[in-house]
């Protein structure tokens, strides 16, 4: 009798048990409908596109060449055409013909040299990410064009390179120069044209920039003028 009597409880216990556990799966069921786990957001590892190549981005010289003036002898060369090849992605609602340009002061000036940043910011002084370019001049140091940059046909250098090659390039006003393409190592730098005139010694360089371009660009300097 007594046996029977702890069956039938442990039943009964066995049935209340299962019924709280229904119970409880069913509130479980109830809150999950009404309350759905959130989507995870999805992030693109894909890089940002890049813009082609922009035939003339406007730049502005005024305020840096007042200040030059003031620093340096060297009579200036700022070209009116500036060859823009898409370092950077045009923000939404804007073009890249629409995207400025802006023109600094690197702090190498002096009397006998000039330096001027080619940049996508107004305080851009060089620095990879900002950089566009770079327009320069000096007295003519006592080495030909292409002296500075002899490493630059070393067959051993592995990095990336322009196709193009360091080649003599007929200027304006009867004038001579030299092409130097860019490399990359951590970086690429610019590729330029440098050309000697009166004396000075000019050149103009756009980040990995091609021949034509720079020569456009070069023939713009020589044909502005002297200030």
């Amino acid at each position: 009798m007594r046996f029977r009597i702890k069956s039938r409880v442990k039943r009964f216990m066995m049935g209340i048990g299962l019924a709280m556990l229904a119970i409880a799966t069913f509130a479980v069921s109830v809150y999950a409908q009404s309350n759905p786990a959130p989507t995870p957001a999805v992030y693109s590892s894909a890089p940002p596109a890049v813009v082609a190549l922009v035939p003339n981005t406007p730049v502005k010289f005024d305020g840096v060449r007042a200040r030059l003036k003031k620093l340096t002898k060297v009579p200036l060369r700022l070209p009116t055409y500036v060859p823009m090849h898409g370092q950077v992605t045009p923000q939404p609602g804007t073009t890249p013909e629409s995207l400025p340009v802006f023109a600094s002061l690197t702090g190498t000036n002096s009397a006998n040299k000039y330096e001027v940043t080619l940049g996508y910011t107004s305080d851009c002084t060089g620095g990879n990410a900002c950089r566009l370019g770079t327009v320069a001049g000096r007295v003519k140091p006592n080495e030909p064009l292409e002296r500075p940059y002899g490493f630059m046909n070393d067959p051993n250098y592995i990095g990336r390179r322009s196709q193009e090659k360091m080649a003599p390039v007929a200027l304006s006003k009867g004038l001579r120069g030299l092409f130097v393409p860019w490399i990359c190592g951590a970086n690429c730098n610019d590729a330029k044209v440098t050309w000697d005139e009166n004396g000075y010694r000019y050149w103009v360089g756009i980040k990995v920039g091609d021949k034509a371009s720079l020569v456009k660009m070069a023939n713009s300097a020589i044909g502005s003028g002297g200030r």
